[in-house]
């Protein structure tokens, strides 16, 4: 809720240029996220070890990546005139998160590793909501473009700096690994920071073929519509992304339950991720219209588009935790170069014949489908190579899929008031799982995922 607020105050403030500059921002933001947190730490989370000079030696490399980021990303602006059209507070605050982001994430892995999500959820909201206090206020003040990007700086330091205090209250203790071990997970944890680098980089095909055919006012409205369609993911996937890793791989060191453990929890992620994109996508001209009066055609527009693609990606970006939960880092590193390449060709291809932006829209769609049914069929055949079996799908989630799909759309068309039908909507999908997933429900209200 506290970054929709912020979201719908940034929509509001900055025309479509700014948000095409913020934009910018937001893309060495994610590169930030996805390559260096957990970074390096990702194997200690896995193998749940905690050995002192382990951490040292992962420390290292990671700030080696986070220096070479920084030095990539400075060069750009030098030899680009990037700069011009972003401005110096973009270039030092993209610089700024990608050094505090780098140095900081060890401190959350620490706390992924020793199961710590409730803290982690709790430390979250404080950061968020120191930050839009700080949005609120500095906003009448200064310009919107620098106190949207202090902000987010300002978050992930509090963010970073709280979760060092629970760190240093109550940490678990150390442990002995040898140099063959340490080795062994250095090269898993190179393969994470390349697969998520290659990850973001093959993610980024999108931008490079708005910037390049539509310009960046194109771009802002683009990217605010893409914020928002992946607020869900943004804020459902790291949830389940943080229990998954760290207790499946637990489970199949000891050999415990692993059949169990992947099928509820991929079922709890289907019901979660699936009823969230459906109602955003039912009730999406309503909400639009309500946060964005005065840029609401551009943004439904996209929204049409950007909602189906983002839940595709909710869905390879689970799966993709899951195949790393497997140990198996190399096969996703593969599996990014490959459609790394794709999306590249896909770039040639719309420079070459001048694609709309429309056919460009729809072919996001396609494409995000067929990646997530051809990441879903490695993952099924990874958790044969390995003897998990796992039946998500049973007579009770298809029966409860269907009655939230019918009961949203029912609401929808009947109901008028968009309040009274969100409500009704809600209070349906609440009877849904209350009568065929009460368990399920009761665990979700105690931030139980896994």
């Amino acid at each position: 809720m506290i970054q929709l607020i912020t979201l719908i105050l940034l929509g509001r403030l900055l025309p479509l240029k700014e948000l095409g500059a913020y934009a910018i921002f937001s893309i060495v933001f994610r590169f930030a996220l996805y390559s260096l947190d957990p970074g390096m730490f990702f194997s200690m989370i896995q193998q749940h070890h905690s050995s002192k000079q382990l951490f040292r030696r992962l420390m290292a490399r990671q700030w080696f990546y986070m220096f070479i980021s920084v030095f990539v990303f400075g060069l750009i602006w030098l030899l680009t005139d990037m700069s011009r059209n972003t401005g110096s507070v973009i270039i030092v605050n993209s610089l700024l998160i990608i050094i505090i982001i780098g140095a900081g994430a060890s401190v959350q892995s620490q706390m992924v590793r020793d199961f710590r999500q409730r803290e982690i959820v709790l430390v979250q909201m404080i950061a968020y909501t120191i930050e839009l206090v700080f949005v609120v206020v500095a906003v009448a003040y200064f310009d919107a473009v620098m106190v949207f990007s202090c902000g987010v700086v300002l978050r992930f330091i509090l963010f970073y700096g709280i979760s060092w205090f629970f760190i240093s209250v109550k940490s678990s203790g150390a442990d002995e690994v040898s140099l063959e071990e340490m080795q062994k997970m250095e090269r898993s944890s190179h393969y994470n920071i390349w697969s998520q680098i290659l990850s973001f980089v093959q993610g980024q095909y999108d931008t490079v073929i708005i910037v390049g055919l539509f310009g960046l006012s194109t771009l802002g409205g683009y990217i605010l519509m893409t914020e928002i369609s992946y607020m869900i993911f943004a804020k459902i996937n790291p949830l389940f992304n943080r229990a998954i890793i760290p207790v499946i791989s637990k489970a199949l060191l000891r050999s415990e339950n692993v059949d169990e453990l992947t099928r509820e929890s991929l079922r709890s992620f289907l019901y979660i991720i699936f009823t969230l994109y459906w109602l955003f996508w039912m009730y999406r001209t309503e909400v639009i219209q309500f946060a964005y009066p005065d840029k609401s055609a551009d943004l439904i527009y996209y929204a049409t588009f950007l909602i189906p693609v983002a839940f595709a990606r909710s869905i390879n970006n689970i799966l993709v935790s899951y195949v790393l939960s497997l140990g198996e880092t190399r096969r996703i590193f593969v599996w990014n170069i490959t459609i790394l390449i794709i999306n590249y060709l896909v770039i040639i291809l719309f420079y070459l014949f001048k694609g709309s932006l429309e056919s460009f829209l729809w072919f996001g769609i396609g494409y995000g489908i067929i990646s997530a049914i051809m990441l879903w069929l490695l993952f099924a055949r990874l958790l044969k190579e390995h003897h998990i079996a796992t039946g998500i799908f049973h007579v009770r989630q298809v029966c409860s899929f269907a009655l939230i799909t019918l009961s949203v759309w029912m609401s929808h068309l009947v109901i008028t008031n968009f309040v009274l039908s969100l409500c009704s909507s809600l209070l349906l999908i609440l009877l849904v799982f209350y009568f065929l997933e009460k368990q399920r429900l009761v665990n979700w209200l105690k931030l139980s995922m896994v």
